[in-house]
């Protein structure tokens, strides 16, 4: 949907999603989706520095 809207726009940059998605003069140069279970993730990361 953000690229549609760029494209009608003229915009050929952009970072969205809090740098999660970053177009520069046309090219995705970032494309870094959240994970889809945030809760396992988190737990992973948390057990993986020894917290848990």
């Amino acid at each position: 949907m953000i690229t549609e809207i760029s494209e009608e726009l003229g915009i050929d940059s952009f970072i969205s999603y809090n740098g999660q998605y970053v177009l520069y003069e046309g090219e995705v140069i970032n494309k870094n989706q959240l994970p889809t279970n945030p809760f396992r993730f988190c737990l992973t990361i948390l057990n993986n520095v020894a917290i848990l």
